[in-house]
């Protein structure tokens, strides 16, 4: 007679337990980024869950295969590398600092919180929690969830139902605390004294310098599968060398600059990929269309419960598509989902990029808050014969940062060197704010790129003149067209009026080709010293 397997019963055992769970060997799966990965009993009780098999359908990118063709990786397998890293980094300590007495149970749970992590995205990733959760409660008095937070209400509905392998509440406390550390500073303070310190913080969610496992995976994933970067040796290296000291994780004065290159291809990678102008106007389309079909769709319902969000996935472009609703919204819905599989996108107009220090003096209200930016605040300069409405354009605003925001990061790497000129050599260690990588002292740290789109192509020009005044009056205040892009005719008026600070007079040349009027002389003086040496 055949056994019938039920998940519920089957999930409840624990790793000691007899039964079929017990019995079944440790199995390994093949990943393109990090080559085998083992899978322990207590993941593969996890990954054989709906709720986690649903990350099979939410794209890593969103909808940045619409750019990049090669971006169709998921959270599945991110999921899953964050695990192994987070284990590999874990097992290191343990072997490493064997004074902290780093069990395997513990060791288990860093992995658990690993693989869970992103069990709360929405669809398309990022675009779900940061424009349309805003946009759906707009005007009301409900503050948007993070993704952070639905992962957490997904792990007490999983663990209700008793699908985490039979972890204790105490367990599963702690691995919410791993995943989103500033919710529970109260409970975080407990289990740093359990633990020996805040360096178990600093592995999977490290709000500190951003260096962590989760960075680490999808960096090199992002980087390998779209060939735009590969930072893995220098994620290797980093991980290898870190060591704990005084609860907290430090790095070799040497690692400095492997540090710097994953920062940079951070920054590099939300640039050229993640705030990529064509899928922020594909993210633009499909937001239009998920506001119009929300109310017959009933996301809001399915978000408030977990068990009808397990089945909210980037497959909500097909339910709009088979919709057999007529209602004008669906209708509406359906032709920006045709335009969008054909390639006609919204508009796009112009960019700016401004430094911080800009944003935040021209943003800053009386009280000392950054005022959001909207619309209304472009079309409040449009000229008086301009009949541009504010549901003509659109704003969209990417950040870009090496991940501390207006911080320099390394700032807040912890460093430690080995001085041999002592026998036996002893290390020196320095705090966060004690040493800094000369490679970004000089550079901004954060920068906004605002870009304006609009939905009917006949609304570009007075879209993008009304846009240019809004850059000129409120944040750079000066008459100049410099940054911005123009027509080839603006750009022939702008070279014949305007110099570029080059002097224009007839050059008084020695031999040498040195302007003797001038102590420093101009770049177009350079040139020609230059071709006459």
């Amino acid at each position: 007679m055949e056994e019938n397997f039920d998940m519920d019963q089957l999930s409840t055992q624990t790793p000691d337990a007899k039964g079929p769970m017990s019995r079944i060997p440790e199995q390994t799966i093949h990943c393109r980024i990090h080559g085998l990965i083992p899978l322990p009993t207590f993941a593969r009780r996890i990954i054989d869950t709906p709720q986690f098999k649903r990350l099979m359908h939410l794209k890593q990118l969103g909808l940045t295969h619409y750019v990049f063709p090669a971006a169709n990786h998921t959270r599945y397998e991110h999921s899953i590398g964050v695990m192994y890293l987070a284990g590999k980094a874990m097992r290191l300590i343990q072997k490493r600092h064997p004074e902290l007495k780093v069990e395997k149970r513990t060791i288990d749970l860093v992995m658990i919180a690993a693989l869970l992590h992103d069990i709360g995205h929405g669809p398309f990733s990022h675009m779900f929690d940061g424009m349309f959760m805003p946009k759906l409660f707009e005007g009301q008095n409900r503050k948007p969830k993070s993704h952070e937070e639905f992962s957490l209400e997904m792990i007490d509905y999983m663990h209700k139902k008793r699908k985490l392998g039979g972890l204790t509440d105490e367990e599963v406390l702690f691995v919410k605390t791993l995943i989103e550390p500033e919710k529970f500073e109260e409970e975080r303070e407990k289990f740093e004294k359990k633990y020996k310190g805040p360096w178990v913080y600093e592995i999977l969610s490290n709000h500190h310098n951003g260096l962590d496992v989760d960075k680490f995976d999808y960096l090199i994933r992002d980087g390998t599968m779209l060939k735009m970067a590969d930072p893995s040796q220098a994620i290797a290296r980093v991980m290898d060398l870190m060591e704990v000291h005084n609860g907290r994780i430090f790095y070799p004065l040497k690692a400095q600059t492997d540090i710097y290159e994953i920062l940079h291809t951070r920054y590099m990678m939300h640039k050229k990929v993640y705030s990529h102008k064509t899928t922020k106007n594909f993210e633009l389309m499909v937001l239009d269309a998920m506001l119009l079909s929300s109310k017959i769709l009933k996301i809001e319902d399915r978000i408030k419960s977990m068990s009808k969000y397990t089945n909210l996935t980037d497959n909500i472009l097909n339910e709009i598509r088979t919709s057999n609703s007529r209602h004008e919204d669906m209708l509406t819905a359906k032709n920006i989902l045709k335009a969008i599989e054909s390639r006609k996108k919204y508009t796009f107009v112009d960019e700016v990029l401004i430094r911080h220090d800009a944003w935040k003096a021209a943003r800053k209200d009386k009280e000392g808050n950054i005022k959001p930016l909207t619309e209304k605040d472009i079309i409040d300069l449009k000229a008086k014969n301009c009949d541009l409405k504010e549901s003509d354009i659109i704003l969209a605003r990417s950040k870009l940062h090496y991940g501390k925001k207006e911080e320099n990061p390394m700032k807040f790497v912890r460093v430690f060197k080995i001085d041999k000129t002592c026998k036996p050599p002893k290390k020196l260690f320095c705090p966060e704010g004690g040493h800094r990588d000369m490679l970004m002292a000089n550079v901004p740290h954060l920068e906004h790129i605002v870009r304006i789109y609009v939905r009917k192509r006949d609304c570009a020009k007075a879209a993008r003149e009304t846009f240019r005044r809004w850059f000129f009056e409120k944040i750079r205040k000066e008459k100049s067209n410099k940054g911005l892009w123009m027509e080839k005719d603006d750009m022939d008026n702008y070279y014949k009026t305007n110099s570029e600070g080059r002097d224009s007079r007839p050059l008084n040349k020695t031999a040498s080709g040195i302007n003797n009027d001038s102590k420093h002389p101009s770049k177009r003086q350079m040139i020609t010293r230059s071709q006459s040496q």
